[in-house]
């Protein structure tokens, strides 16, 4: 509107100052008025755009986030495994990424999925990936950690899970990165965190023992980067490094030690 307002002043100025000095005469009145009033009519405005969340809304959490998943999976509460979790991000469109794993009956036996799916902002399913889980009451496995974090940036957040498990008195984490492929979550980079053996080993002098840190390092506007870190006074027989993990230009993640 300020560019249409500029414009129709100068050009009505211009009509003022040529029937100003060709006087009245139909060359300077005539033409020159009526070539500067018609330039003066600005052109309509376009209709005002649809506006665009710049954020996704928060998630819901407890009692609530059960429900949701429950009633979107048609499962019992019972029939859950641990708690679900629930990252709010931009895939590219704000969003929810929900991990929930549960028990599905086939047969005479149980068998433990995991589902992690996406949903739109209303809260209805794009997609999801379905993994299964070991059925087994002795394997025991936990996320710890469940975030949308936008590596590059370019607008869409890749999904950042930490584990913690244990089998057969092995004592483990791990954490893992995704990205949307298509419909589907793309696992694209996955690393050991810290690493206990101890109940399993022949003996004390023989267990691993890797006490790692890890953090998300960067800005929101920046580049994001995976910060592992292995503490070597408290760790034996490791043999876990301390690394950098970052995104590089064609998307992929590149680890380098430290």
């Amino acid at each position: 509107m300020l560019v249409a307002a500029a414009c129709g002043k100068k050009a009505a100025d211009g009509g003022s100052a040529a029937s100003g000095s060709a006087g009245s005469g139909s060359a300077g009145t005539g033409s020159a008025g009526s070539a500067g009033g018609s330039a003066a009519t600005p052109p309509p405005a376009p209709p005002d755009a649809a506006p665009v969340a710049a954020t996704p809304p928060p998630c819901p959490t407890g009692e609530a986030l059960t429900a949701k998943v429950t009633a979107l999976y048609k499962l019992d509460a019972a029939d859950l495994i641990g708690a679900p979790q629930c990252a709010a991000g931009m895939f590219p469109a704000p969003g929810w990424a929900i991990d929930v794993a549960f028990r599905v009956k086939t047969g005479d036996k149980p068998a433990n999925t995991e589902r992690v799916a996406l949903l739109d902002a209303t809260g209805a399913e794009l997609f999801h990936s379905d993994l299964e889980l070991p059925a087994g009451d002795g394997d025991v496995e936990t996320i710890t950690s469940f975030q949308a974090v936008d590596f590059n940036p370019d607008g869409t957040a890749e999904l950042v899970t930490a584990r913690k498990g244990e089998h057969r008195g092995k004592v483990g984490e791990s954490v893992t990165i995704a990205k949307i492929d298509g419909t589907a979550w793309k696992s694209m980079q996955q690393s050991a965190l810290s690493f206990d053996d101890t109940a399993a080993a022949d003996s004390p002098a023989t267990a691993e023992v890797c006490v790692v840190s890890w953090a998300i390092e960067g800005t929101d506007t920046g580049p994001r980067t995976l910060a592992i870190k292995v503490d070597a006074a408290k760790s034996k027989n490791c043999q876990a490094v301390s690394m950098t993990i970052a995104m590089n230009a064609k998307g992929e993640f590149d680890a380098t030690p430290e």
